[in-house]
């Protein structure tokens, strides 16, 4: 009867392990398949980040190049309104001059 208790005990303790085998192995197979879908979501995380930072690249020079365009722009309407002054100077200065051959003075001459 002792050998049998002791075989009993022994078949019991077999089991045992074999369950906490069981066990082990379910739980890495569980936390593997955990990971698994980590790296996943990592590498889809970073494909998306890899295509902002693209699209943040090409948004950034179209940027630099409509600061240049404007600025550009910019120092023209600059120069064509100096020009219009030039233009206006000279036109007032033959205007003068016209009214000067014709002998009359500014205060004779009607404005609009």
């Amino acid at each position: 009867a002792a050998a049998a208790a002791a075989a009993a005990a022994a078949v019991a303790a077999a089991a045992g392990d074999d369950t906490d085998v069981a066990l082990i192995r379910a739980d890495n197979a569980f936390l593997r398949s955990q990971l698994d879908q980590r790296d996943v979501i990592v590498a889809d995380l970073a494909k998306g980040l890899q295509a902002v930072e693209e699209r943040q690249k090409i948004i950034d020079d179209e940027n630099r190049a409509l600061a240049e365009e404007l600025e550009l722009s910019e120092n023209s309407r600059r120069e064509l309104e100096a020009e219009i002054r030039r233009l206006r100077a000279v036109l007032q200065a033959r205007e003068a001059e016209v009214m000067q051959l014709k002998g009359l003075s500014p205060d004779d001459v009607e404005t609009f």
